[in-house]
């Protein structure tokens, strides 16, 4: 199974309503920083929406990797695998 990318409601105006976007990993391997400049080519908008110039996630983003927090896309050349599960998180509340 690809690598899973888990949007929730508050940035899924990004997405096309999609909650979840499935990604191959690709022959010479994906690490976060490539995976979200891809995702960012089918879904313009989506870094830029989660993610600071300086790659850190927005103060009211989160960003997960098998449940593992991550601070920074900038530096992340951790390989990711089949199954992984990626996940944006939002600390918004809507009513």
């Amino acid at each position: 199974m690809p690598v899973k990318v888990i949007i929730p409601a508050f940035f899924r105006h990004l997405t096309s309503d999609e909650s979840e976007i499935l990604f191959s990993v690709p022959p010479g391997g994906l690490n976060l920083k490539h995976l979200f400049e891809e995702l960012e080519k089918l879904h313009p908008g989506l870094q830029s929406g989660v993610f600071g110039r300086d790659g850190k996630p927005k103060r009211f983003a989160g960003l997960f990797v098998n449940s593992k927090p991550y601070q920074s896309l900038q530096g992340i050349y951790t390989c990711l695998v089949d199954n992984d599960v990626v996940e944006l998180t939002s600390a918004v509340v809507q009513e």
